[in-house]
């Protein structure tokens, strides 16, 4: 994940990654989110830029065309 994008949702400055060999399925909100530590009422940390979503779209749809990538149910 570029600094940028990880700085403005607020995250640390260590790396960050996204996985796009294998994908969570999950019903929102999920049963293991945490409130934030900075805003307690809220679980998420925001939305990433258009630009950097389509890099993950992408990168996503031509990993599942090479091998299919496996969806991990994460609801129990």
């Amino acid at each position: 994940m570029p600094q940028a994008v990880a700085r403005t949702l607020g995250l640390d400055a260590d790396r960050h990654w996204v996985r796009v060999t294998q994908l969570n399925r999950f019903i929102w909100p999920g049963y293991d989110l945490r409130p934030r530590p900075d805003v307690p009422e809220r679980v998420d940390y925001g939305f990433i830029p258009q630009a950097f979503f389509e890099r993950i779209r992408s990168a996503i749809l031509a990993e599942n065309k090479r091998t299919k990538i496996s969806f991990i149910p994460r609801d129990s």
